[in-house]
């Protein structure tokens, strides 16, 4: 199963997930760096507003999805390109 998980890199490269993720054992992961700068998480979390709480997590996910669609796109052109190169290759060898 995919799942999405929000995460900050800082300045060395490290990668600190924003939530718990439970998992069996080890996993592979696709990291996509966006240009957003990170938003204080103590800040998000203090926001004490039922209907707001729900709009920005609402907005957050339509965000993620339009991010993952977006990176879909690319390795779906990427895999385009690759396939085509591999054929002239292998037709430039016959």
């Amino acid at each position: 199963m995919l799942r999405t998980v929000e995460a900050v890199i800082d300045e060395q490269g490290q990668v600190r997930l924003l939530e718990t993720v439970p998992l069996v054992g080890a996993r592979r992961a696709l990291v996509t760096i966006l240009d957003d700068e990170p938003v204080d998480a103590e800040v998000e979390a203090n926001v004490s507003d039922a209907p707001l709480n729900e709009r920005r997590d609402r907005m957050h996910a339509y965000r993620q999805a339009l991010r993952l669609a977006e990176s879909l796109r690319e390795s779906d052109v990427m895999a385009g390109d690759l396939l085509r190169a591999s054929r002239e290759e292998l037709e430039a060898r016959s």
